[in-house]
């Protein structure tokens, strides 16, 4: 399946369920140190510790189920002082992205 081809919606089926996950989501990427815009998605910056991984890593455990339009990667930087987690995928998905998670900062 292309990445065009795969469907462009959220995978809970609940609504109330979908607007909790929103509003976590969006806490969450509040708290980013920094935001990258890439040419096909963003990078948001948060503090190296292992809470923050952890955390990370179950976002992006959830989200592929949720939204399998998203490409993740959880990059732990030199040194150890960054956590980079990039959010990529086409046009549309980037607009997402702008939208859910950027629209508190």
């Amino acid at each position: 399946m292309s990445e065009e081809s795969i469907p462009l919606a959220c995978q809970i089926e609940n609504l109330e369920q979908q607007r909790q996950r929103v509003a976590e989501v969006r806490a969450m990427f509040k708290q980013a140190t920094h935001v990258e815009e890439l040419v096909d998605g963003y990078a948001f910056s948060f503090p190296d510790d292992d809470l923050w991984a952890e955390q990370l890593l179950k976002f992006i455990l959830f989200e592929k189920i949720c939204c399998p339009f998203f490409t993740f990667a959880l990059i732990f930087e030199a040194q150890h002082t960054l956590l980079r987690l990039q959010l990529r995928g086409s046009a549309a998905a980037k607009a997402i992205i702008q939208a859910e998670f950027l629209a508190s900062s």
